[in-house]
């Protein structure tokens, strides 16, 4: 409940938002309950939200546009954007867009980066 408060809190002034990580510590079920009232808010009213998440299986499901940034010096290494409307997105266009992103060898090194060599 208070996921769904804090969300509805920063939606309910309909600004541009900045979101940082902001499904991260969610069970499952709520994390697609609130990805659907994002969207749903989004589309409404046409808001542009800039979200930051390690999940890239969350971003293929909510983004437009996605942006994989090195994890150093910190600098975008690959932009896509998708085309393809929410409403097509069903789990098997997530999970396999997911997997062809990861095919790109820049994305592995940002994504399974090993902090100590």
């Amino acid at each position: 409940m208070q996921s769904r408060i804090a969300l509805a809190r920063a939606l309910i002034t309909q600004p541009e938002l900045l979101l940082d990580e902001p499904f991260s510590a969610l069970y499952i079920g709520l994390k697609h309950e609130l990805y659907g009232l994002l969207r749903q808010h989004i589309e409404e009213q046409q808001m542009t939200v800039v979200m930051i998440t390690h999940d890239l299986i969350e971003a293929v499901r909510l983004a437009d546009q996605i942006c994989v940034m090195a994890l150093q010096p910190g600098r975008i290494i690959h932009q896509l954007t998708l085309s393809s409307p929410h409403a097509v997105r069903d789990n098997h266009w997530v999970y396999q867009t997911t997997a062809e992103l990861l095919q790109h060898k820049k994305i592995q090194q940002s994504f399974f980066h090993k902090a100590h060599p």
